[in-house]
């Protein structure tokens, strides 16, 4: 039985790694219902929005914002989620001509739990067309 004495100890500790990595594991499955808003106003020149027109997909604005609609997430930060870095964004199903106040997105980032494929949606957030709305309807997979 000596053999045995800090198997409680280990165990313990394996269960609460297990318990972490089981809440990033719900967390990536049920996905992170986030938004974000990107405004011109307060934001230095590189990252403005011009009025009336919707940023592309690959964008610093979109980029950005899709960076910090994924970090300041309540779930993200409920498990520490951070993203390294955004890598590859591209358009999935928009036309700009066609649908001019609305594109979907699909972007490949990289977080501390990996790398994730991640689609999002871009639209006006208000009449004035100056405040872009950022939802991710999906969460990250």
């Amino acid at each position: 039985m000596a053999g045995f004495r800090g198997q409680p100890s280990t165990i313990r500790l394996i269960l609460s790694e297990g318990r972490k990595g089981l809440a990033l594991g719900a967390l990536v499955a049920l996905g992170l219902a986030a938004v974000g808003h990107m405004r011109t106003r307060g934001q230095d020149g590189l990252f403005a929005i011009t009025p009336g027109r919707m940023p592309a997909c690959d964008s610093s604005v979109s980029r950005r914002g899709l960076r910090n609609t994924i970090t300041d997430a309540p779930g993200a930060k409920l498990v520490g989620l951070t993203v390294s870095r955004v890598d590859t964004v591209g358009e999935l199903a928009s036309e700009p001509a066609s649908a001019p106040d609305r594109r979907v997105c699909l972007a490949t980032v990289f977080t501390n739990a990996g790398r994730k494929l991640v689609g999002f949606t871009l639209t006006w957030a208000n009449a004035a067309k100056d405040d872009v709305y950022l939802e991710l309807p999906y969460g990250i997979d």
